[in-house]
């Protein structure tokens, strides 16, 4: 038999797949998102298992349901990457608005953006706000470096578009408890 150890968002459930269920490509399905059809059971000593059918390689799913958050590397990343764009900002009212409300937001890196659906992990929520605010700027880009209608040239205001890609969203930060309880919060 193989012991196999499935983990998720949620955490992790130790299952067997006994001989007469394995299929020759079952190794290569180690740190892949897999789908499973199994059973679940009971030990002698009161623990839960799975007891695994059938195992195969997942082809579409959400990235978010199978981390628990980010590391301390990857949220001093993201927050760098938060300041660079505060920073970018050169209208000074704009900048010191953005800053602000950032400043008053204790332990960022570990609000999820949502509860269940999009980055619902801890530090989801800077890893979305650092993901739209990174398109905005490439589009607003795009559009004023390749724009072929040179006819159409509206003038963009790129700090304002930065300004409010940051705080488009921010209001949800006290919405939802921070990682790893992930709760909506009543009354808000």
């Amino acid at each position: 038999f193989y012991s196999v150890c499935l983990i998720d968002a949620s955490g992790s459930v130790h299952g067997i797949i006994w001989q007469e269920n394995m299929q020759d490509f079952h190794e290569t399905l180690c740190s892949k998102v897999v789908n499973i059809k199994s059973l679940v059971t009971q030990n002698s000593d009161g623990h839960y298992q799975l007891m695994i059918r059938e195992m195969t390689e997942c082809s579409e799913y959400q990235f978010s349901d199978y981390i628990n958050g980010l590391s301390e590397d990857e949220s001093s990343k993201y927050l760098n990457y938060l300041w660079k764009y505060i920073n970018s900002i050169k209208d000074t009212s704009l900048q010191e608005l953005v800053r602000h409300v950032f400043e008053g937001i204790n332990d960022l890196e570990k609000y999820p953006a949502t509860s269940d659906g999009h980055h619902h992990f801890s530090g989801g929520f800077l890893v979305y706000i650092i993901s739209v605010t990174s398109m905005a700027k490439y589009i607003q880009y795009s559009l004023t470096t390749y724009n072929r209608t040179p006819t159409i040239s509206p003038p963009y205001h790129i700090d304002l578009l930065t300004a409010a890609s940051l705080l488009h969203a921010v209001g949800i930060v006290r919405m939802i408890t921070p990682a790893p309880e992930m709760k909506r919060i009543p009354c808000t």
